[in-house]
């Protein structure tokens, strides 16, 4: 069954999840500009396949290749040479795992279970590291040629989400949870895998991306206050800014917030713009000490990521958890290119280039 499903993914129907001739195949090499949707879903996650030549979309492409669902809240994906890493949080603590699969064909590799609160992943070399932990904080160490967990997990602090990799540190942003309590990034030595650094930053940080001087930006959601439900505010949100020579911070304030996602922040091609999403998206110069007044997309969406050749903004529309939503494409002017329709809930998009 999975040689069959495996023909499928390396001909051009895949996109159409139909039987066709031995004429419509493909080499694999024609089936690399391929962008991943991962989508939360309500009560199970899907991939959402976009080919970058034809547009055409398939969606729940991880079931329809391995006959099993994908699970319940999938919350980050990664691509490395030979595979796609997805991690899953499902709804229960303890049950959550990190899916490997084969990068074209989806096929399931390997899969690691029983893990508290996976959350995000990052890929550096031939290791994934995966954050995870509701009630604690770890980073996990996946060894991407044996296929197992190398050594202990690395402590860090209460609920990590967001990590990103700049020379030989791994940056990893603790926001608490669902507690909301913390507001520290930790800075890990890959040569040693110790945290050798710990910045102080506004509250709940859960989003990072890294400008063209290497300073880093975090994106602090803030601290929720529930006293006044449905009118909930933030406290000391905002953008931290570290510069990771000096170990300086400096701090943005960006007001109202909107957005429900939390990957809210994305560097562009050169890293000299930083796209926030709050009230809406926001294009900042990396020189900038103050927030934009003017938006340059008047839309609040879910998730955001940047296609690394055209250095368009793909941007995940937040659903009703129960219908299909969309992808828009925007220009780096905030105009409208294309729009995808996806499974539910997208969350953040991965691309697949050669």
């Amino acid at each position: 069954m999975k040689q069959l499903f495996k023909f499928l993914l390396l001909s051009v129907c895949i996109f159409a999840l139909a039987s066709c001739d031995d004429d419509d195949t493909t080499h694999l090499g024609d089936l690399t500009d391929i962008a991943y949707v991962l989508n939360e879903g309500s009560s199970g996650g899907t991939i959402s396949l976009i080919n970058l030549k034809t547009e055409e979309v398939t969606n729940n492409a991880y079931q329809a290749v391995n006959n099993l669902p994908l699970g319940t809240y999938p919350q980050a994906l990664a691509i490395s040479d030979k595979y796609l890493i997805i991690t899953v949080t499902t709804s229960n603590d303890d049950q959550g795992f990190v899916e490997i699969t084969d990068k074209t064909t989806l096929e399931h590799i390997a899969s690691f279970p029983n893990l508290n609160y996976p959350r995000e992943v990052v890929v550096n070399g031939n290791y994934a590291y995966v954050s995870n932990g509701k009630y604690f904080g770890e980073v996990i160490v996946i060894n991407l040629n044996t296929l197992e967990i190398e050594g202990d997990p690395i402590k860090v602090k209460k609920g990590p989400e967001k990590m990103i990799v700049y020379g030989n540190k791994l940056y990893v942003a603790n926001s608490g949870a669902f507690d909301n309590d913390q507001n520290s990034v930790s800075v890990i030595d890959l040569s040693t895998r110790q945290v050798v650094n710990e910045y102080t930053v506004k509250m709940c940080p859960k989003d990072m991306a890294i400008d063209a001087e290497g300073k880093l930006w975090v994106y602090c959601g803030g601290q929720p206050d529930y006293s006044n439900y449905p009118n909930v505010t933030y406290a000391d949100n905002g953008l931290s800014i570290v510069n990771t020579n000096t170990d300086e911070i400096s701090s943005i304030e960006f007001g109202a917030v909107k957005a429900s996602g939390i990957k809210n922040i994305a560097a562009s091609i050169d890293k000299q713009t930083i796209y926030v999403i709050t009230d809406a998206v926001y294009a900042l110069n990396y020189m900038d000490t103050q927030f934009p007044a003017t938006p340059l997309i008047d839309k609040v969406f879910y998730g955001m990521d940047i296609h690394p050749v055209s250095g368009n903004l793909w941007v995940c529309h937040n659903s009703d958890y129960t219908n299909p939503s969309k992808i828009e494409e925007y220009s780096v002017d905030g105009e409208l290119v294309k729009q995808y329709t996806v499974g539910v809930t997208p969350n953040s998009v991965a691309f697949h280039l050669e």
